[in-house]
C-alpha cells in the first residue's frame, strides 16, 4: 500500500474501523502523515501564537485521536494480537498518575520506588509495542480477518 492510499484508507474509508487488519505499509505510512501533519500544526501554531497554537494542536489531536487508535488496533490484529494490547500505555499512565497523587498528598518515600519499577514496565511495554508494528503481519487470515496483502485495499 502506497502513502496516499494509506493515508486515504485510514482517514476516510476506515476512519472508526477497530476490526479487520492493517498491513505494516498503512500503519507507518500513516504515522509519518500524522507525524508531517504534527510539525506543520506546531510551526502554523508558533506563527499564530501560543494560545491559539495550544487550541490548533488541540483540534488536530482530537480529530485524529480515533483514527490513530483504529489503525493502531488494526495493525495488532494484522500480527494475531489483540486490539486491547494498546490499553497497556493508558493503564500504565494511569498507575504513574496515581502513584504522582499518592506521593504529593504523603510525601516521596516509597513512591519513588514504585515510580522506578513502572518506569521499568513502561520501556518493556513500549519495546514490545515496538516489536509487535514492525513485525510482519500473520501469512494468510487470521481470526480478525483476512491478509491485508492479499486482499484489495477498499475491502
Amino acid at each position: 500500500m502506497g502513502f496516499k492510499t494509506a493515508i486515504d484508507t485510514c482517514l476516510r474509508r476506515k476512519y472508526l474501523d477497530f476490526s479487520g487488519r492493517a498491513s505494516r505499509s498503512e500503519y507507518w505510512y500513516y504515522i509519518l502523515a500524522y507525524l508531517i501533519g504534527s510539525i506543520v500544526v506546531s510551526l502554523v501554531g508558533g506563527i499564530l501564537g501560543a494560545r491559539a497554537g495550544s487550541v490548533l494542536s488541540g483540534i488536530y489531536s482530537l480529530a485524529l485521536f480515533l483514527p490513530s487508535l483504529a489503525v493502531l488496533v488494526r495493525r495488532l490484529h494484522d500480527t494475531n494480537h489483540s486490539g486491547w494490547w494498546a490499553a497497556g500505555g493508558c493503564v500504565l499512565a494511569a498507575a504513574a498518575f496515581i502513584i504522582l497523587i499518592g506521593a504529593l498528598l504523603m510525601g516521596a518515600g516509597a513512591s519513588s520506588a514504585l515510580m522506578m519499577i513502572l518506569g521499568v514496565l513502561s520501556i518493556v511495554y513500549g519495546l514490545w509495542m515496538l516489536f509487535l508494528l514492525v513485525s510482519k503481519g500473520t501469512v494468510g487470515p487470521n481470526r480478525y480477518g483476512a491478509d491485508p496483502l492479499e486482499t484489495p485495499a477498499d475491502v
